[in-house]
């Protein structure tokens, strides 16, 4: 957030700052006071309502002239201190940041303009792993080749790359990704009153999906109250940050409470009946389903796997059908199926058996301790670390299950939930009339 961020560039101009000279005074008064202190405000991850990032946050002494965060690195970016004064916060966040939980990211504000100065570079360490770089889309980029250059060098050391602000300044969305962000920061003007206002809700979810597209997440900034954080966790929104989810802080604070659980809540509820969300890119859904119902044997029905698997962006798909006793469950996917069938006992997969009985979609990581041995164990035989089953039921009753699976952990987002499901619809009709003419 440029009004609050480490080293937030000249986005406030010099019209109405003091003369180059006063400006210089007042930066060195902050200098020899210790300024700036860093604070951290907790990213949340939507899919899974756990911390996984904080963004360092400039603060400076009441002793100080009571100037914003945004003013002060302006007024050093006026007197021609700007690199040395955002340098010095990023070296500050990065030694703080030492302290941060582990497996969450740090994230600093720096201007286009700084990010290839020898300031900025003389205190970043080598390995920028964990470290991810705050650019804001208001700046004029005079060079924007060479500045490529420069992201993806930051990029080859290990850095992230994340456009703040998008949709408050003049910049648009296709300037923003030509920049190839790993994170597209919404501000706060799109995300205010989200859950009752359906114009912004749609332009949300269509920087979602467009971002989607180009393997970036959006992350939300400025969520203040629970139900806007569970409309933008219902539309794919992959992260959020504002004071319903933590408060700036001079240490490393886990999220509310109450913004954990309704980010669970909203997966739970994705999980177990579908979402309100209905989703925009259905073109491709459509002829999957029609090919799907066209399916009038095994054969064909186990060669629908691999679309299926594109579609969700899975690395492995799997059709399987329970036996009429609903003791077993025999597999049908391009992997499993053979001419004289291969059955698994349901009673030594207790997780299937309940997603079958609940109806829920299934999620199994192979990290987890409390995933069934069962299913870690068909996990790692098929080399995935992530995997959901989605019951596919007919006529009141499961006739089988949908099971996709990821070589490499990520949150399976809403959109891919809702549209297994409808998959699964489908499914049901299909192996139905497979399973009759079996018998």
């Amino acid at each position: 957030m440029t009004t609050t961020g480490v080293g937030t560039g000249v986005s406030q101009g010099t019209e109405g700052l003091p003369d180059a000279e006063e400006c210089r005074a007042l930066v060195t008064s902050a200098l020899h006071h210790g300024a700036p202190s860093i604070v951290a405000q907790p990213i949340l991850g939507l899919a899974s309502g756990r911390v996984v990032a904080y963004e360092a946050l400039s603060r400076f002494s009441a002793e100080l002239p009571s100037y914003s965060p945004d003013v002060w690195f302006s007024m050093a970016h006026q007197c021609d201190l700007g690199p040395m004064f955002e340098a010095r916060a990023v070296n500050l966040a990065i030694r703080a940041g030492a302290q941060r939980p582990e497996g969450t990211l740090l994230s600093v504000n720096v201007s286009p303009s700084v990010l290839s100065t020898r300031e900025l570079h003389d205190v970043l360490p080598f390995d920028l792993s964990g470290l991810q770089f705050e650019i804001t889309e208001k700046e004029v980029v005079a060079d924007g080749d060479q500045f490529q250059l420069v992201l993806k060098a930051l990029r080859d050391r290990g850095a992230r790359v994340a456009v703040d602000d998008v949709g408050e300044g003049y910049a648009g969305l296709q300037r923003v990704l030509a920049l190839s962000p790993d994170v597209i920061k919404l501000d706060r003007s799109l995300v205010t009153g989200v859950e009752s206002e359906p114009v912004k809700a749609a332009l949300v979810e269509a920087i979602v999906r467009y971002a989607g597209k180009v393997g970036a997440e959006v992350c939300a900034e400025g969520v203040e109250n629970l139900d806007d954080l569970y409309a933008l966790a219902d539309l794919d929104v992959a992260e959020a940050q504002g004071w319903v989810i933590g408060m700036p802080s001079s240490t490393f604070e886990p999220a509310s409470e109450a913004a954990s659980l309704t980010c669970q809540s909203s997966y739970q509820r994705t999980l177990a009946l579908g979402s309100r969300a209905p989703g925009q890119d259905t073109t491709a859904l459509e002829k999957l389903l029609t090919d799907l119902v066209d399916c009038s044997n095994l054969d064909r029905l186990a060669r629908m796997t691999g679309p299926i698997g594109d579609h969700l962006l899975c690395d492995l798909a799997e059709i399987s059908f329970i036996d009429p006793g609903g003791e077993h469950i025999q597999g049908i996917g391009a992997l499993a199926w053979r001419p004289e069938g291969q059955r698994y006992a349901l009673a030594d997969f207790p997780m299937t058996r309940r997603c079958m009985e609940t109806l829920e979609i299934m999620t199994v990581d192979l990290v987890d301790p409390q995933a069934d041995s069962a299913e870690r164990e068909w996990m790692k035989v098929q080399g995935v670390t992530t995997m959901i089953g989605i019951p596919v039921m007919a006529a009141g009753k499961v006739v089988g299950l949908l099971e996709c699976s990821r070589k490499v952990p990520a949150p399976w987002s809403r959109l891919q939930l809702r549209h297994a499901r409808i998959i699964a619809t489908d499914l049901a009709p299909v192996i139905s009339s497979l399973q009759s003419q079996q018998q």
